[in-house]
């Protein structure tokens, strides 16, 4: 979209005064001890990224970001972005998103917004086989965003499960690999740490185990919003965005 920039969906920086108010010295404290904790990755070509974090206001920064792609639906947008925050966090059992409601009604559209400034080394969507996850390496923190589920496969049921259960750890499958020419034929693969779930869907035709791990969102089913996405549609398209 027009005035999106990057990989991190930056906005122009022209507006970025917009999300930085009064200096926040807490803000600086905190970017340097999670620096210290975790390997981070900041795409910062113009400096704007590292501004915002110490002396701004980033949840603001990136609600205006995702509000370029998508109208409406703000307390699902604050939620995904506690969700992603989860990622970095190791003393929470994170947050795992499941969106359920009327087909056509923006589930998809919103996540995908959401999903779009995250950088690609850190999110997944597509198709998977039932082990594809233990082989993808997957960084620690990936989002992995599941869209339109009418049934999960069991196999994927028992690793959110596990993976929900067990968020601060990696999980391990053991398998034989008779491809091995030593006596043992035991190897391992494992999923990283701190796997973030994003699941939609039209039923909820899920497990109860599963529903009871998903903080369970809605996105604006009104009349008023379809009609503010029409408009919003109009305009893009008679700007040609």
């Amino acid at each position: 979209p027009e005035g999106i920039d990057g990989e991190m969906g930056c906005i122009n920086p022209d507006s970025m005064n917009s999300a930085i108010d009064t200096p926040k010295e807490e803000n600086a404290s905190t970017l340097s001890s999670v620096e210290s904790a975790f390997e981070v990755d900041v795409i910062d070509s113009d400096g704007c990224s590292r501004e915002i974090l110490k002396r701004g206001d980033p949840v603001r920064y990136i609600l205006k970001a995702f509000h370029e792609i998508h109208v409406g639906d703000d307390i699902l947008a604050r939620a995904l972005i506690a969700d992603i925050g989860c990622q970095m966090c190791i003393n929470t059992s994170g947050l795992h998103p499941g969106l359920n409601g009327e087909s056509g009604k923006g589930k998809s559209y919103a996540c995908r917004a959401m999903f779009h400034l995250l950088p690609d080394r850190y999110k997944k969507s597509g198709s998977y086989s039932s082990k594809s996850f233990f082989h993808m390496g997957m960084e620690p923190g990936t989002v992995i965003f599941l869209d339109d589920i009418e049934k999960l496969p069991d196999e994927w049921e028992r690793m959110i499960k596990v993976t929900t259960s067990q968020y601060q750890e990696p999980y391990t499958h053991f398998y034989t690999d008779l491809t091995k020419k030593e006596d043992n034929k035991l190897s391992e693969v494992s999923t990283p740490s701190r796997i973030c779930w994003w699941i939609t869907s039209v039923d909820a035709n899920f497990d109860t185990q599963i529903l009871n791990r998903c903080l369970t969102l809605s996105v604006d089913e009104s009349e008023e919003q379809d009609l503010a996405v029409m408009r919003k549609q109009l305009n893009q398209a008679k700007d040609r965005t």
